[in-house]
């Protein structure tokens, strides 16, 4: 209960603390920006400088004197298009078809935006591609047609996010978080409105947006203290700001809250502001939406004003959703649909186009990769034909080669054994010569000692006998040396077991030493 009165007495104390805000302080504030920037303007002789400038002047205007808005915008645009500054021409096209909006000018405002957004793309203006989609976006809302202008505000988005624009994606971020909240969608609609709040230091101008969205979400929630306090902040600041657009839609929005709460006299009051507002500024959404609800209020008790403010409400709506109004807007729609579907359509054949040249490049890559790879392939079978011909070449060659070494080899080892065959033989023949020799002398001795002994000399024939003796000692001695030498070489042939034996040296030499070829003819006969 305690809770319920605070919230009372906090809703009957807005009307007051409002009502300290006036006109006049709205005036000040602009009037103030403003005469800065004309007297920078006065100063200023470069084109796109006063361009600038006149772009600065003509926003400030927007919120408090349309027709001057209209009227720097103007000058401002004709100086761009005299320079041909495309980028001055889109910024200004774009900011009329705002004013154009502002105004309930629907079908010119769109076209002057469509316009401004073709410069823009032609010329590959990031900046003013996704203002033009952001202004876009505000003609449908007041077309009703949410799910088009969040498709529009995301596509600024995007833009704004690659290129670091804080400014605008925080207002990107507020316009989502609207259009989520007049969708019923409040999970949505705060997520976004915390986003721009985030980035309040770059959204200070726009402030008041953001407190009168999150107050709509509030009320819907059923939280009227909390979405109260947010209207009273949206409509100082927007207040501070100079922002007569802004303040004529949040008093609308104070206006139905205290109709939820039966505070008729305070919802005549808002609205009654909110309706000033929007003629002062020509803002015709505040105009239709505050006289709706004056003509609401006075329906019961005074018919008269009810009626009077429910014509100005008709014929507002009249001029802003005509027939044919709506059926300019719909030409232009559909106009601007065809144009992004022959887009599209261009964009399309020239994917498939790109697609085909990648294709083809690709099928050609492949091509003289295969003719690279055959003619490698041919060249390797070449390479190791040659090869093979040169190893099969080597091979004969070489099998030429170790078959004339084992030729020399034989050669030389039969010429080796035809030397130690003469050596041998040499060596064999002296003792047999001496066998020889001595068995010839003997038989001569014999046939002497038969003689002496027919004669009787038996002295004589002793002697004979003893050197008969003499020489078989000497055959024998001589046999013997041969037959060592034959046994030597037995066995020097045999297969050696390997195992060491102690071997005289000496004797070993001398009795080998016959055998060498170089040693043959220098011994001497004993």
């Amino acid at each position: 209960m305690m809770k319920k009165s605070l919230q009372i007495i906090f809703l009957l104390a807005l009307p007051m603390l409002c009502s300290a805000q006036n006109n006049k302080l709205i005036d000040a504030t602009s009037a103030k920006k403003i005469d800065t920037l004309k007297r920078q303007l006065i100063l200023q002789s470069d084109d796109s400088s006063r361009i600038y400038i006149m772009s600065g002047i003509g926003f400030l205007y927007e919120v408090s004197n349309v027709d001057s808005a209209l009227k720097y915008y103007q000058v401002a645009l004709n100086i761009a298009r005299q320079r041909e500054f495309a980028w001055g021409e889109t910024l200004i096209m774009t900011s009329m078809g705002g004013v154009f909006r502002q105004q309930g000018k629907l079908a010119e405002s769109l076209d002057l935006l469509l316009k401004s957004l073709k410069i823009a793309r032609d010329k590959n203006l990031p900046y003013h591609i996704a203002r033009a989609y952001r202004r876009i976006a505000d003609i449908y809302f007041d077309l009703e047609n949410l799910p088009k202008a969040i498709e529009y505000v995301l596509q600024a988005l995007k833009i704004d996010e690659q290129n670091n624009n804080k400014r605008s994606s925080a207002v990107d971020y507020s316009t989502l978080g609207e259009a989520y909240e007049k969708m019923n969608k409040l999970d949505s609609a705060t997520f976004y409105i915390d986003k721009a709040f985030i980035q309040s230091d770059v959204f200070k101008d726009f402030i008041q947006v953001y407190y009168e969205i999150n107050g709509n979400i509030l009320a819907k929630k059923g939280n009227y203290q909390e979405a109260t306090f947010n209207y009273q902040e949206g409509l100082i600041h927007a207040q501070q700001n100079g922002d007569l657009i802004t303040s004529s839609r949040i008093c609308a929005d104070i206006s139905e809250l205290f109709m939820k709460i039966n505070r008729k006299d305070s919802a005549i009051f808002f609205a009654l502001k909110g309706f000033k507002y929007g003629q002062e500024v020509s803002f015709k959404k505040g105009v239709i939406t505050n006289a709706s609800l004056l003509a609401e209020f006075y329906d019961s008790d005074q018919p008269a004003l009810a009626l009077k403010y429910f014509k100005i409400a008709a014929a507002a709506k009249d001029s802003l959703f005509g027939v044919n109004n709506i059926q300019t807007i719909q030409n232009l729609v559909a106009r601007e649909e065809a144009k992004q579907k022959e887009l599209e359509d261009v964009k399309i054949s020239f994917q498939n186009r790109l697609r085909w040249s990648a294709a083809l490049a690709t099928l050609l890559g492949l091509i003289i990769v295969a003719f690279m790879l055959y003619r490698n392939n041919k060249q390797k079978q070449k390479a190791n034909s040659l090869l093979t011909q040169q190893k099969e070449k080597v091979e004969n060659t070489l099998k030429d080669l170790k078959s004339a070494q084992t030729q020399l080899i034989q050669s030389e080892k039969m010429a080796s054994l035809g030397e130690l065959t003469a050596g041998i033989a040499h060596e064999i023949q002296n003792p047999l010569n001496f066998v020889n020799n001595f068995s010839e002398v003997s038989g001569e001795l014999l046939a002497e000692m038969d003689g002496e002994l027919e004669k009787g000399n038996i002295d004589e024939a002793k002697a004979i006998a003893a050197d008969v003796r003499l020489n078989l000692e000497k055959i024998n001695h001589h046999g013997k040396r041969a037959a060592d030498i034959v046994k030597g070489m037995l066995q020097h042939s045999r297969n050696s077991s390997g195992q060491k034996e102690l071997t005289d040296i000496n004797a070993l030499a001398d009795q080998f030493a016959p055998c060498l070829p170089w040693t043959a003819g220098k011994r001497q006969i004993v």
